[in-house]
């Protein structure tokens, strides 16, 4: 579980039918392992202290270099 302290959509990304945590909490990522949970709690600048922003089973890893590279996530790509 950690604070969510700002939320510009690509980390965690929900789109597109997978929710991805392509390069926040770097621990975290190293450490869940598919069937984990990772429990994402708003934080005082979101104005969201104590509110679950996002609860989500990890179902797959994948390295960074396989996230920018698959065809599956290149839709959660940010924009120009």
């Amino acid at each position: 579980m950690y604070v969510v302290d700002r939320d510009f959509g690509f980390a965690p990304n929900p789109f597109h039918g997978v929710c991805t945590l392509a390069t926040c909490k770097p621990p975290i990522r190293k450490g869940a392992g598919v069937g984990d949970w990772v429990i994402g709690m708003g934080g005082s600048r979101l104005d969201a202290t104590g509110r679950c922003i996002y609860a989500l089973e990890v179902t797959k890893s994948v390295t960074f270099n396989e996230y920018w590279t698959r065809r599956e996530f290149r839709d959660k790509r940010p924009g120009p």
